[in-house]
């Protein structure tokens, strides 16, 4: 009976062992499918827009149809306004910024208005100094340390594991000579302070950001809103992106949304509509529309995020 007892809770041991494997199993497939799911992979994007932060600050814009690549540096002298109601801060200051805040997508907000076109990742570490060293108009591309910081335990970014492969795969096609390098642009103000200017930066540049198949589709947005300063901003990085944005109008709608909604009548399959949905997380309300093919209204969540 003793002998039979041990080979049953032997059996029973060895059960619950494989049912514990298969229940991991089964949820690492389904993180990874969750994480699949949200890739730029799935998106078939013209271009993408990586923002490395630290020591060196770099944006780096791949072309991923057109083959044209871009590389700008930024000063960390230079002052920024930061979306959110934060005002201007230096450079240098936005990663401490963001520690202190806790809210390491401040850093993409930021340089998407900088740039006046989205930024779909940021890599930054998760201890930033206040960084105060000379800019430079020669920026460097330095595939191996790019891949490194990607994947370091100390660096912060937004990218899963399937964006990074996917990016790591990229930047190791690439080499100095593949990049047209930008300008950052910046102006003096008041104070002899040196402020980086985005109405400059976009005057100069508009155009080199663009999704061409955005801009060929040609869907026309009317944004509503209730905090103008944050439309006037959104807009311009929507914009950017090589989507028109043909009136800006404050709305009571825009109360009543917290996040974004988008009316169209289109049907689901516009690149536009996917793209403002998966880029804003906006649900989607099918309605006829009047001035535009879509109507995008700017709830007080995104609102405040972007003001």
């Amino acid at each position: 009976m003793a002998r039979f007892t041990k080979k049953t809770n032997a059996s029973l041991q060895k059960k619950a062992l494989y049912g514990f494997i298969w229940l991991l199993c089964l949820y690492v497939v389904f993180i990874g499918f969750r994480a699949f799911r949200q890739s730029i992979l799935l998106d078939s994007l013209d271009r993408i827009n990586i923002v490395y932060y630290g020591e060196d600050v770099e944006l780096l814009s791949f072309g991923l149809k057109d083959t044209v690549n871009y590389i700008v540096s930024f000063s960390h002298s230079d002052k920024v306004s930061v979306p959110g109601g934060y005002g201007r801060y230096n450079v240098g200051a936005l990663g401490k910024l963001a520690q202190i805040e806790k809210d390491p997508q401040l850093i993409g907000r930021t340089f998407s208005s900088m740039a006046s076109a989205h930024v779909d990742y940021y890599i930054m570490p998760k201890k930033p100094d206040v960084y105060d060293a000379d800019s430079t108009d020669d920026p460097q591309y330095s595939p191996r340390e790019l891949i490194s910081r990607l994947f370091s335990s100390d660096q912060l970014t937004n990218a899963n594991i399937f964006d990074k492969l996917f990016i790591a795969y990229y930047i190791s096609r690439q080499r100095q000579k593949d990049f047209a390098p930008l300008r950052s642009i910046s102006e003096i103000a008041e104070g002899n302070q040196e402020n980086f200017s985005e109405r400059r930066f976009l005057k100069k540049y508009k155009g080199f950001f663009y999704h061409q198949s955005l801009r060929q589709e040609g869907m026309e947005v009317k944004v509503l809103y209730d905090s103008y300063s944050s439309a006037v901003t959104l807009a311009r990085v929507i914009e950017g992106q090589g989507i028109r944005v043909v009136d800006l109008t404050r709305d009571e709608k825009a109360k009543k949304v917290d996040g974004c909604a988008i009316y169209s009548a289109s049907t689901s399959n516009s690149k536009t509509i996917h793209y403002l949905q998966r880029t804003f997380g906006c649900s989607r309300i099918e309605e006829k529309t009047e001035g535009a093919d879509i109507i995008l209204v700017i709830g007080s969540g995104l609102s405040e995020r972007w003001k």
